[in-house]
């Protein structure tokens, strides 16, 4: 790979992270300060590699075969979620700009997006490698991919164990409904997965697609019921 295609990689793998993280955070009257934004994206890419170690271990621990797998893909997708809601926590929940309940999916969502980043590099490499005599081809088309599958995927799961989190703040029940929320933000991510895996054909993603479209409107439909509360997001 020549030094001018790898920072094409680099910057293709990041773009989708980058444009997701610009949308959502519109969702936000308040805008959150940018350096807290970056430090919970950077919290983000730093757990990913402790994530890939466990998934690592636990591929080589737990069988794959067909009657496992879906517990194979939830122990996955919840090593993912437990980690990024722990990079957004320990990023952000003692810092005066968390003071509104809808800051906590803003920080989820950032810290989801710095894992997907290292996700998408890996991904767009091996495309590249693999991508014959047209690598920039190759690599569009994943990265066109991994906007709409993948790295939207972790947003709107995040998103989702953001919002239980905040009404765990709200309840003063903080613990219980953010590990509520990781739980459900695991199903989601792990039976999108066994969307991908089971509708293979390019003919069949619409199945998929259409089970992403329906939780971007619960993830957007949560921003809405956040932000008419104006009550702070408390210590």
């Amino acid at each position: 790979m020549t030094l001018l295609l790898f920072f094409t990689a680099f910057f293709t793998a990041c773009v989708p992270a980058l444009v997701w993280l610009f949308i959502f955070q519109k969702e936000d009257r308040h805008p959150e300060p940018k350096r807290m934004l970056v430090f919970a994206f950077s919290a983000g890419v730093f757990v990913s590699a402790i994530v890939f170690i466990i998934q690592y271990a636990v591929q080589n621990a737990i069988s794959s075969k067909q009657e496992n797998y879906f517990v194979f893909l939830l122990l996955f997708a919840f090593a993912e979620e437990l980690f990024k809601f722990l990079a957004a926590y320990k990023t952000v929940r003692k810092d005066e700009a968390f003071d509104e309940p809808v800051d906590a999916m803003i920080y989820m969502i950032a810290a989801a997006l710095g894992f997907a980043t290292v996700e998408n590099i890996f991904v767009v490499t091996n495309s590249i490698m693999a991508g014959g005599l047209n690598p920039i081809m190759s690599l569009t088309e994943t990265a066109l991919i991994r906007f709409v599958g993948a790295t939207l995927l972790h947003t709107l799961a995040s998103g989702m164990a953001g919002y239980y989190w905040a009404k765990g703040i709200m309840k003063k029940r903080e613990a219980a409904y953010a590990v509520f929320g990781i739980i459900l933000a695991s199903v989601v991510h792990a039976f999108f997965n066994r969307l991908i895996i089971y509708f293979q054909n390019a003919d069949m993603l619409i199945y998929p697609s259409a089970f992403l479209v329906v939780i971007l409107f619960i993830v957007l439909w949560n921003f809405e019921k956040l932000k008419t509360i104006r009550v702070s997001a408390g210590k």
